[in-house]
């Protein structure tokens, strides 16, 4: 059963913003009619596998998309995670956020720094090897294709410490459309020097590490190299 808890038309936009409850568990955002997580099996066991990816959470985390704030509440809740720094570019989806009671220790917790700013811009600004552990949960790749690019995927690897953990939710889109997109972003990722790129069906994304070693070649290149 779907009821809706909030919505807001903006006209800056033009698009309708919702906070919709779909049967039990936690509230989903919903944006010009599309739901912005995977309802299915439910968001907290998408959540709960993602979040495993990411162990142990610990020091200086990165949430890039904060939407409703889940993930980067669930990061703060770790005891040893000191701090998680949360960017959301869209000030309408921070609103829905307020009127998301699911969603108050965005905006209550002293370990979360939630900025609305676009974290395509501002990563570049933040120092090397910064966070211990990213959590990138961008919208779909027609909504947000920066987001995916080799580009951005080289300041996450830039601002990830040596050895540390990123895991890159992708959602559940059809088979074909998913298989074309995660194979993207795996081949992307490793390009851009990360290590141990796997699907995680589970967690609904793609999960890899920084290499421990500094000046490590990623080992696609030195695949490429012997082949040479």
């Amino acid at each position: 059963m779907r009821s809706v808890l909030y919505s807001h038309f903006s006209p800056e936009t033009n698009r309708l913003y919702a906070i919709v409850q779909l049967g039990g568990g936690l509230p989903n955002l919903e944006i010009a009619g599309i739901q912005m997580k995977s309802a299915t099996p439910s968001i907290e066991a998408v959540l709960k596998a993602s979040l495993r990816e990411l162990r142990p959470l610990r020091g200086l985390c990165l949430d890039t998309c904060g939407g409703l704030g889940y993930s980067a509440i669930a990061m703060a809740e770790a005891p040893a995670v000191e701090k998680v720094l949360s960017f959301e570019m869209d000030a309408n989806v921070i609103e829905a956020a307020r009127h998301n009671p699911e969603s108050a220790p965005l905006f209550e917790s002293r370990k979360i720094e939630l900025r609305n700013e676009d974290v395509a811009m501002t990563l570049r600004e933040l120092r090397e090897g910064s966070f211990d552990r990213i959590f990138h949960d961008p919208p779909r790749l027609g909504l947000a294709g920066d987001l995916y690019s080799l580009a951005f995927y080289r300041h996450l690897f830039r601002v990830l410490k040596p050895g540390g953990r990123l895991f890159h939710y992708t959602g559940a889109p059809g088979a074909k459309a998913g298989k074309r997109v995660r194979a993207g972003i795996i081949g992307r990722l490793h390009d851009a020097g990360f290590d141990a790129v796997r699907e995680c069906p589970e967690a609904q994304g793609v999960s890899t590490v920084k290499p421990a070693a500094a000046g490590r070649e990623p080992l696609r290149q030195l695949a490429r190299a012997r082949l040479a």
